[in-house]
């Protein structure tokens, strides 16, 4: 009798690849996208600030310094240095098998960035620096936006995204702007990945 309920429910491998297949397709069909942040998102990328930071000092991240093309030139210049977060890199592989198109939307300045966009380029199948991240989700179909900060939440929000928490790495070096469940978003368990 349980045998026969298993193939009822799940209908067995044939039922499995069969979902997959309609879930892809679909996906496929309707350029399906999911964006993720960059910065303590995809990566704990403090490694990557302090070695600026030391460089140049922190104020040099601020538009306007004197330091600011420097700073982000060596920020961008070898993303190696950040450490991946394992949940948001599963999350990024299980789009992919659902036939959704991974996009990773950065506030960071474009500066120097073709080292950085090379990097990633094999996982995700687009990359854009903007200040304004809301302007990219609005423009295709963007199921979800997954980020630390509480402006990734919002601006997903703006536009009619689901915006989806990922956790800050307790060591990170920027502590603003971080109130997981401000906006009653899903805050993603276990997400905090890596430390330094």
């Amino acid at each position: 009798m349980k045998t026969r309920w298993r193939k009822v429910l799940w209908g067995g491998v044939g039922g499995v690849l069969a979902l997959w297949l309609v879930l892809f397709g679909t996906n496929s069909i309707l350029d399906t996208k999911v964006g993720f942040d960059y910065d303590d998102t995809v990566c704990f990328s403090t490694p990557s600030f302090e070695s600026a930071a030391a460089l140049y000092g922190m104020e040099s991240i601020r538009k306007g310094s004197e330091k600011y093309e420097r700073f982000w030139k060596e920020v961008n210049a070898d993303p190696s240095r950040d450490l991946p977060k394992p949940v948001t890199l599963g999350l990024v592989r299980c789009a992919r098998l659902l036939g959704i198109d991974p996009i990773l939307i950065t506030a960071r300045p474009g500066i120097e960035s073709e080292t950085f966009v090379r990097y990633w380029r094999g996982l995700f199948d687009e990359v854009y620096f903007t200040e304004n991240k809301s302007e990219i989700l609005e423009r295709a179909r963007f199921l979800a936006f997954f980020g630390d900060s509480d402006s990734d939440i919002a601006e997903a929000r703006e536009v009619g995204v689901i915006g989806i928490r990922i956790q800050r790495n307790p060591a990170s070096s920027y502590k603003r702007k971080y109130n997981p469940g401000k906006y009653g978003e899903w805050v993603m368990p276990f997400s905090a990945g890596p430390s330094g």
